[in-house]
């Protein structure tokens, strides 16, 4: 997590809390760089959807301003392994559970860099289908996600892996 302060010359410090108004970390000075900004930076590890509060004091010790964060925690449900009968229809299914927000789905046939299925955009569906499985989709598949979460996209995360066999 980020908090930034911009457009001043003044030394400020940081201090986070988490919802519990817990000390996350210790009161931290930052000074301006060239561009006239100053940030602190923490690394957060949670189960939970977790709220956080970025305090930023002036030189004086007074509140110049207060940021909160919330950070919604999802867990991507494992694909389960698939028999395909060649020339029947066959659906790969990933999914997500917690506060997902939007999610998009891409999935992948392993060792192929290029998606074999990418969602529309809005969350519609997780599910892969193939019409006519043919021993050309014969193979493990993986399942990605990205999570749209207010102007910010996360990276995508690997599901694990669904198979098809003839």
């Amino acid at each position: 997590l980020i908090c930034r302060v911009t457009d001043t010359k003044k030394v400020f410090s940081f201090a986070w809390t988490d919802a519990d108004s817990k000390s996350v970390t210790a009161a931290t000075d930052s000074q301006p760089n060239e561009k006239d900004v100053q940030e602190s930076k923490i690394k957060v590890t949670s189960t939970k959807d977790t709220t956080y509060k970025c305090v930023v004091n002036d030189p004086n010790g007074k509140q110049n301003t207060e940021a909160t964060i919330t950070l919604n925690v999802f867990e991507i449900t494992n694909p389960t392994e698939v028999m395909a009968i060649v020339g029947a229809a066959v659906s790969l299914t990933c999914g997500v559970t917690g506060n997902t927000g939007t999610p998009t789905y891409k999935w992948y046939k392993v060792g192929r860099d290029d998606p074999v299925y990418t969602d529309p955009g809005n969350g519609a569906t997780s599910t892969y289908n193939i019409a006519k499985a043919q021993f050309s989709d014969d193979g493990a598949y993986k399942c990605t996600v990205a999570m749209k979460v207010g102007d910010f996209t996360n990276d995508g995360y690997d599901s694990g892996m669904a198979g098809s066999r003839r």
